[in-house]
């Protein structure tokens, strides 16, 4: 007898356009059948509505070991997951789950849970990791940020994802899959391998960035409007240093760390950001740092005179990009506002 999500793919089938072999909408019909509960995604009032979520508490210094806990011990995992990390207060309507995901396959590749073998990502084979159950949470982790919206620029093996494996540590890992239905939904409609096995499109550019982030400015003809549109200019100049020669005394940041500060991610995810990303502008009241708000995917600048000198500017935003939980109100959690912030960036 079919189960659950053997019924759910059977849906998918019926539902879709005869021959459409298109991956992404592939995976969004099968996320629309297997999300229940709650709204997946705030919108851009940061509301997300009522109903059922999968609480999990997670460390940031223990990613895979407290999520090994907290996701086996859910009842539904079709309930979309709230996560709070430990000693932190943010509400999450997306940032923190989409950072989650990140964070945790950022883990699986320093444990060698995944590991890069010919241009491709492998599963590891450790013991210790098998006896632990942890391919079995990597698999089921990835399995949930594809259909939850996180981070799945993976460039697997394909085997990993079409065969059925012999090999324990790859059995563990498919078994995890399973337990969401990515893997199931693979072996139905074979073409959702390529979000994975060649995860292109998530790869970051300064003209995808632009094109992704869409500028919202003042009425025309305001004041505003001449500030926020230098804003914006130096915002693009300061996109296209760090994609090019690299902040020097910065070196950390790159397209994707600014991406990952805004959103959550460090990736396009294959369904895209929801809401969609936005820049908006606020006046100048704490030395140019800007504000992240990463539930609705939006960054916030300060407006920009022209007394205001370009390299201060980039220096409060080189710091901004490089402090793990600057300004990201509703995403990561800031503790007591920018003044707190500041603060720290007077101090140094």
């Amino acid at each position: 007898m079919p189960n659950l999500l053997d019924y759910l793919i059977q849906e998918v089938r019926d539902n879709i356009t005869p021959g459409n072999t298109e991956p992404v909408s592939i995976l969004k019909a099968y996320q629309q059948l297997f999300l229940m509960g709650r709204q997946l995604d705030a919108d851009e009032n940061f509301g997300v509505g009522d109903g059922s979520v999968s609480d999990v508490i997670i460390s940031r210094k223990k990613t895979i070991e407290t999520a090994a806990e907290e996701l086996q011990a859910q009842p539904n995992l079709r309930f979309p997951l709230k996560v709070q990390f430990y000693a932190e207060w943010a509400e999450d309507t997306g940032g923190p789950r989409r950072e989650f995901f990140r964070e945790a396959i950022m883990d699986m590749k320093e444990m060698d849970i995944l590991k890069e073998e010919g241009g491709h990502i492998i599963i590891g084979d450790k013991p210790t990791l098998l006896v632990k159950n942890w391919f079995y949470v990597a698999g089921l982790i990835i399995g949930l940020s594809a259909i939850e919206g996180g981070d799945t620029n993976i460039p697997f093996k394909e085997s990993i994802l079409t065969t059925e494996s012999i090999l324990a540590h790859e059995k563990q890992f498919q078994k995890g899959m399973k337990r969401c239905g990515l893997m199931q939904l693979i072996q139905a409609f074979p073409t959702v391998k390529y979000l994975f096995t060649n995860p292109g499109s998530g790869i970051l550019s300064v003209g995808k960035f632009t094109m992704l982030f869409k500028p919202r400015f003042s009425i025309a003809g305001s004041n505003n409007l001449l500030f926020e549109e230098k804003a914006y200019q130096m915002f693009i100049s300061y996109l296209r240093e760090v994609a090019g020669t690299g902040r020097r005394d910065f070196p950390a940041i790159d397209l994707q760390k600014i991406l990952s500060m805004i959103t959550g991610c460090a990736s396009i995810p294959p369904m895209a950001f929801s809401p969609s990303p936005s820049i908006t502008f606020k006046e100048n009241m704490h030395h140019y740092l800007p504000t992240m708000h990463t539930c609705i995917n939006q960054i916030v600048l300060p407006r920009i005179t022209e007394a205001d000198q370009p390299e201060n500017i980039k220096r409060a935003w080189d710091w901004s990009f490089t402090s793990d939980t600057f300004g990201a109100e509703e995403g990561f959690g800031q503790a007591t506002g920018e003044q707190h912030e500041q603060q720290q960036y007077e101090q140094n």
